[in-house]
């Protein structure tokens, strides 16, 4: 990652690998970067207030000001490195554009072939050296195509939870799972029990090291990131592993 960085630096230009020829969709062959660009040239478009966004903080991996930021009109790109690439050019669109629609970035840059330009002279950088789990960006993807990008007025009820419900959910789920998902299932109970009953129930499902889980939940904000509906998506998930291998 901090090879990454600084290629950044050296404003070099970083994109998805594709056949040799033209960066046409049809010569896409994977990536493992997802990047959203906030160009509004306002404060909401400055590096801090983007940093501080905690989907960006915990999930992103670089973030740094493009080649056209200035003082007086920021312009900032976070990246998103994934564990796995992604093969499919068409679930690289949707999950660049969930990501974009989830943080109010900018909708129309989710081109799987795009380029990714490096900072400016003077540009700024900062290495989160977060790697996202594929799991933990299906189920934000999953989250946002049933929900985020429809009209939920007057409909609350996939945003709420019964503490019963919740802890059925979490006993589908492996208390050994990969740290990426114990992760996204800790944020996801947080959003509906934000105190100590939600910490009593991940504690009373996967513990972590002492004090962890409570640590987790006081750096979580309930107005970025994962959903209780992600909880349903890694339980359904492990619900239909379970079948399988019956």
């Amino acid at each position: 990652m901090l090879d990454l960085a600084l290629a950044i630096s050296n404003h070099q230009v970083i994109s998805c690998w594709y056949k040799a020829g033209s960066a046409k969709l049809e010569n896409y062959l994977c990536s493992q970067v997802l990047g959203v660009d906030w160009d509004d040239e306002t404060v909401a478009s400055s590096m801090k207030v983007i940093t501080n966004l905690p989907l960006v903080r915990h999930q992103a991996g670089i973030i740094y000001s493009t080649q056209s930021s200035r003082i007086d009109a920021p312009r900032t790109r976070a990246l998103f490195l994934l564990q796995h690439p992604i093969f499919d050019p068409d679930l690289h669109r949707s999950y660049a554009r969930c990501l974009a629609g989830s943080l109010e970035g900018g909708k129309s840059e989710t081109n799987p072939n795009r380029m990714f330009h490096g900072t400016g002279v003077a540009g700024e950088i900062v290495v989160l050296g977060n790697v996202m789990g594929n799991d933990v960006m299906e189920a934000i993807n999953q989250d946002y195509l049933e929900w985020g990008a429809k009209p939920t007025i007057d409909y609350t009820g996939p945003l709420t939870a019964e503490v019963a419900e919740v802890r059925q959910l979490l006993r589908k789920i492996p208390p050994d799972c990969p740290y990426d998902e114990w992760f996204a299932a800790c944020a996801a109970v947080h959003s509906v029990f934000p105190n100590e009953q939600g910490v009593a129930l991940i504690e009373e499902w996967s513990p972590g090291y002492r004090g962890e889980v409570a640590n987790k939940f006081k750096t979580f904000r309930p107005d970025r990131g994962i959903t209780v509906r992600s909880l349903y998506h890694l339980a359904r998930k492990y619900e239909t592993k379970s079948r399988n291998f019956r």
